[in-house]
């Protein structure tokens, strides 16, 4: 008997958010051993650069196959909790024993890829979910974008952030996202590759920016405001390092990332306008244990562990750095 997979993409404006949606499809396929089918909520021009219907068969194509239907729209928004992932996949592998099955995920109920890494790590799931579907959205985005745009300009490591402001200025005073924390980190940065030419390319919004002013008075550091996503999408991933930040966006960059990602973490809990994990750090689902080998952990002050930034950038690229 069959099991298939697919969810409606209802999410907002950010591009980064309806590739959530599209994710947790990926997820549950792969978690339950069914077939992914691509949606028609899912031909948006925020997903075009991702090619996430390439390859797949339409959701039409099931219109008229009989089958056993299980609709999930509980909002999980940053990711469901075991509880419920589990009694999802339970009751379509009991339907899928009478028959096809299939499963619609809507209204932003989520499955994420922190979730199936930490409840592997902990042996709650015995299949490692979240490495083949990282890879096939990976390799979806590098076929369609061969390398960065150009911007990052020519340095021996070169370090990109997605600062992000508009809309999100009530969170400009949280850790890893005030321009305090970003100066701290580019001189840890310049310190623990003392013997490297570094650049620095920060990208923002025009709008709630004004305090990123200070970044560009910095030799080396360079802030845009040109906001095409899908081109500093690119940079972010192509960058040497990269640098986390509140942004579903700089979620995914890292999770592209071709090079070393310096997660913020978080010692406070969140505003009461904001419904963040008490235990959330400040990149939206970054909260990962243990930690991917590419990813550096940041403290709240902007300090990190020189030594494994070192390691990691010089086993990266090659590079010997002292």
């Amino acid at each position: 008997m069959s099991i298939y997979v697919t969810a409606l993409q209802n999410s907002g404006g950010s591009y980064g958010h309806k590739l959530f949606d599209v994710a947790s499809a990926y997820l549950f396929a792969e978690w339950l051993g069914g077939e992914l089918f691509a949606h028609e909520t899912w031909n948006v021009p925020e997903l075009e650069p991702f090619s996430v219907c390439e390859g797949l068969r339409g959701y039409e194509e099931l219109l008229d196959v009989p089958k056993r239907s299980v609709q999930c729209n509980q909002s999980t928004w940053y990711g469901v909790d075991y509880g419920l992932a589990k009694q999802i996949h339970d009751k379509i592998r009991r339907l899928s024993e009478k028959g096809d099955a299939l499963l619609v995920l809507s209204k932003s109920c989520r499955l994420t890829l922190m979730n199936v890494w930490n409840w592997y790590h902990k042996g709650k799931i015995d299949k490692d979910v979240y490495t083949p579907v990282l890879q096939d959205l990976r390799e979806r985005f590098y076929r369609k974008h061969k390398g960065p745009t150009g911007r990052l300009g020519v340095a021996d490591v070169r370090v990109a952030c997605f600062a992000r402001r508009a809309f999100m200025s009530h969170l400009t005073t949280r850790n890893g996202n005030t321009a305090e924390f970003y100066l701290n980190i580019i001189d840890g940065v310049r310190r623990a590759l003392k013997d490297c030419r570094v650049r620095f390319t920060f990208f923002t919004q025009e709008e709630n920016s004004e305090d990123l002013g200070c970044l560009q008075e910095v030799s080396g550091v360079n802030v845009t405001y040109d906001y095409d996503y899908s081109a500093n999408m690119c940079d972010l991933v192509y960058a040497d390092i990269l640098i986390g930040s509140y942004s579903s966006s700089s979620t995914w960059a890292s999770y592209f990332s071709t090079g070393v990602v310096m997660v913020p973490m978080d010692d406070k809990a969140p505003p009461p306008n904001v419904r963040w994990r008490l235990n959330m750090a400040p990149m939206i689902m970054m909260n990962h244990d243990p930690f991917p080998e590419n990813f550096v952990a940041v403290q709240p002050d902007g300090s990190f562990d020189h030594d494994e930034l070192c390691s990691k950038v010089a086993g990266k690229f090659g590079m010997t750095v002292v």
